[in-house]
């Protein structure tokens, strides 16, 4: 059986976060606005090249989603795997129309703000939050902006953050030549953020104007007034199932110091059988005291917030109905690790997860998910994906798949171009929908085409990533097997790696 690592990358254990360090070249940027489209935490370190060459550069396309804000900071996640290391440069830079007419590359000629070697890293030897670089004030318009940053020519150690296991925001892209031709689309989110003073009046739902959270996390309330102006009374609404309500919450916009009002509602619990399920939403809103805009009678004017929205999902655990671990037996982050039989693979040769028996309430398994890489960039197929029993009569134990359940062959189990997951969700396979009982043990099992060289799958290696299935992973691993006879003898246990191919269920 042979492994394959991906290049570039490097397997991080993700730190909590910390205070940015403060320096003549950096800013402490707690109370400020961060705009951004990674999640706020990295899993993956990079470099366009190793040492790091003339003309290599990431960029962030914000295009116009900042517009209306003051810039104060570029925000910068990086790590270091030795010393000496040295930023290169970073700035905030307009649409290069010329070069690609569609605005996803920056235009390096013309800076709005720019650094060159700025200092202050943080010596952090993984992911830990960032830093704030105290670039020129930049009052942002209705035309789009890049940020770009890049290591010094010849550095070995410095390393850009991305988030590497959530949805791909479409917005980071790299060069190797200035950006002399169009930006380079790429399959992660940098972690290059804006960090800016915010429009007056507007409402954040922890850190987002669309947050989702699980029930029992806590809810953050951020209103920003007028910056630098102190005392300006608000009162919080919000609108949840058809009808709107006052919290009972209120207070002043901020101190004079520029920090917006925070208000810390605490941890969302559901009752089980409340009546009404989750997932629910709730919009907030505020009115607040305009000091900036006074009557004729010297009081201020009352202004609406914008809107924040906020839905939260349930959290089976709580109510003790269902299990949250059928179905994975994996962390739910790639371990930096990619596995098939053999390679050029044969036209026998899977890979199965034993998920055992189903939860005593009966749930539906809807499809399967595979932490699938697809190297070729034309369109691959599996032969096979699908759910199964395990009941081959080779195999007593349980442990090899026999009876297809329910299963898609190649003209649906098709894998997109240059597939690279890296957490759930994963690349999904739509099954036929099956409602379990507790009576068989379910297997997730995945046949590879014969002669495939371009398709992989994705495992956790080591129980060190605290991903969110952390509590249903086990290692060395008893629930992932492969064969190369299509299981005419028992499943072979691989006992060192998880097999991440998760089932899929709803609560009937």
């Amino acid at each position: 059986m042979r492994s394959i690592a991906r290049s570039w990358a490097a397997a991080l254990l993700v730190a909590g976060a910390a205070a940015p360090l403060t320096s003549a070249q950096t800013i402490d940027v707690r109370g400020f606005y961060r705009c951004g489209f990674d999640d706020g935490t990295g899993e993956s370190g990079w470099k366009v090249n190793a040492p790091t060459t003339l003309g290599d550069f990431f960029s962030v396309d914000f295009d116009r989603e900042c517009a209306g804000t003051k810039v104060v900071a570029l925000c910068v996640d990086t790590f270091e795997t030795g010393t000496v290391a040295k930023n290169g440069r970073l700035g905030i830079y307009p649409d290069d129309l010329t070069i690609s007419p569609s605005g996803d590359t920056p235009d390096l000629g013309s800076p709005l703000a720019e650094m060159l070697c700025p200092t202050g890293l943080n010596g952090a030897s993984s992911c830990s939050g960032g830093i704030g670089y105290d670039i020129a004030d930049v009052a942002l318009g209705s035309t789009g902006v890049h940020a770009a940053y890049v290591q010094a020519p010849g550095d070995s150690v410095l390393w850009l953050c991305a988030d590497s296991n959530g949805p791909v925001a479409g917005r980071s892209y790299f060069t190797t030549n200035s950006y002399a031709t169009p930006a380079i689309p790429f399959t992660v989110n940098w972690m290059i953020g804006l960090c800016s003073v915010p429009r007056s009046g507007q409402f954040f739902v922890n850190g987002e104007k669309d947050a989702t959270i699980i029930e029992g996390e806590d809810i953050v309330l951020d209103l920003w007034g007028n910056f630098s102006k102190t005392g300006e009374r608000f009162l919080v609404c919000y609108k949840a199932l058809g009808r709107s309500f006052w919290l009972p919450v209120a207070g002043r916009t901020g101190d004079g110091s520029g920090v917006p009002w925070i208000g810390r509602l605490g941890p969302f619990v559901y009752p089980c059988g409340y009546g009404v399920p989750l997932p629910l939403t709730i919009d907030f809103t505020a009115v607040w005291e305009d000091t900036c805009d006074v009557k004729p009678s010297g009081r201020p004017r009352l202004r609406l917030s914008d809107a924040a929205r906020l839905t939260i999902e349930t959290d089976p655990t709580l109510c003790g109905c269902l299990d949250p671990c059928f179905g994975v037996k994996d962390e739910g982050i790639l371990g930096a690790t990619i596995w098939k039989v053999q390679n050029p693979a044969g036209s026998l040769d899977f890979f199965n997860v034993n998920h055992g028996t189903a939860p005593k309430i009966p749930v539906t398994i809807t499809g399967v998910e595979a932490m699938t890489w697809e190297f070729c960039g034309a369109t691959q197929c599996w032969q096979d994906v699908g759910v199964y029993a395990g009941d081959n009569p080779v195999d007593p134990s349980g442990n090899t798949p026999g009876t297809p359940l329910a299963q898609i062959g190649c003209r649906k189990a098709v894998i997109p171009a240059y597939a690279s997951d890296w957490a759930y969700p994963a690349t999904y396979y739509d099954t036929p929908d099956l409602e379990t009982n507790t009576t068989i043990v379910y297997h997730g099992a995945v046949q590879w085409k014969s002669g495939d060289t371009c398709v992989w799958i994705g495992s956790d290696t080591c129980d060190c990533h605290g991903g969110p299935y952390s509590d249903c992973s086990k290692l060395p691993s008893d629930s992932s097997f492969f064969t190369l006879d299509g299981y005419a003898t028992p499943a072979i246990l691989f006992s060192s790696a998880n097999w991440q191919i998760k089932l899929d269920w709803i609560q009937k």
